[in-house]
């Protein structure tokens, strides 16, 4: 079925723009300033603020999908996730497919789309475990950094070397604060010394991925964008619960809860219902890690 939703205020990489959006064939078919002379039924958007669906990061999801139902429930679907980056850990090289393969039969059933990374001790951090990593489809890697750990006498030129044909993106995670803040600079200058795809600070858990790591690690524009040709993936929020035009291009959305979301054309949430489909949810493979990080702000 064909609708347009009619004067959407769209809110998407910290700008706000007011259109009209044609979603025919369950994709956003066209986009437009004014569809009026369309014959299509209108949905009158324009008390609502739409964004994309949201990308956020998962380190919680390890039991039963009887166990995880309430994180997919409360922590990513209420929030307006529509895609889940979900993390396998692993202590040591050998360990890693096993976590990957558990991690994806753990998926199997969720009710958002969703993409495997995983997790690693910087000190295991190997060209053989790349390798590994390139073999399970992985664009993205945790490094979780410890005080005896030596970032300056790393050898990231190894590292480099090791991933040319795969680059993926480096996530690094402190385990206190203090040590984050005496380590956070030379991490930052390394990867930018040796042109890797990587971000300052791992994102907390459950909270909105913006553009630019998304473009790292090759989610983006599939995931976390509106766009001609995209999947019907939104967010509404009440148009009354932002001051002004200036709180919704920072971002304010991101201390507010959606009224309603839309999963690939499903409806998933409307007000505090939830409507959850286990298995309508696909893995999202990345065909290069770090395609766009380039144009990226690093």
């Amino acid at each position: 079925m064909a609708y347009i939703l009619e004067d959407a205020v769209i809110v998407k990489h910290a700008a706000a723009e007011k259109t009209s959006i044609l979603v025919r064939n369950n994709k956003m078919d066209y986009i437009h300033s004014s569809v009026k002379n369309m014959a299509y039924m209108k949905m009158d958007a324009s008390p609502y603020v739409m964004t994309p669906g949201h990308v956020m990061l998962d380190f919680s999801i390890n039991g039963s999908y009887s166990e995880a139902k309430p994180i997919f429930k409360d922590k990513l679907i209420a929030s307006g996730c529509t895609a889940v980056i979900t993390v396998a850990r692993a202590e040591y090289e050998r360990e890693l497919s096993d976590a990957v393969r558990k991690k994806r039969q753990r998926m199997i059933n969720s009710p958002i789309d969703y993409c495997i990374s995983a997790a690693i001790p910087l000190k295991r951090l190997t060209p053989s475990l790349l390798i590994a990593c390139k073999r399970q489809k992985i664009p993205l890697l945790v490094l979780e950094i410890h005080p005896e750990d030596d970032l300056a006498g790393f050898p990231w030129g190894w590292i480099r070397s090791s991933i040319y044909h795969f680059p993926m993106t480096f996530l690094p995670q402190w385990p206190d604060r203090a040590l984050q803040d005496k380590q956070q600079k030379t991490f930052e200058a390394l990867m930018k010394k040796h042109r890797f795809s990587a971000s300052a600070a791992c994102p907390p858990e459950h909270t909105i991925l913006d553009k630019n790591l998304l473009m790292k690690i090759g989610l983006f524009p599939d995931k976390g964008d509106i766009r001609i040709g995209g999947e019907v993936d939104y967010n509404l929020y009440e148009g009354n619960a932002f001051n002004s035009v200036e709180d919704l291009s920072s971002s304010g959305y991101h201390s507010h809860i959606p009224k309603f979301t839309v999963h690939k054309g499903q409806l998933q949430k409307a007000g505090e219902t939830i409507f959850l489909k286990p298995g309508f949810g696909e893995e999202r493979t990345v065909a290069m890690s770090g395609r766009f990080a380039a144009q990226a702000v690093p």
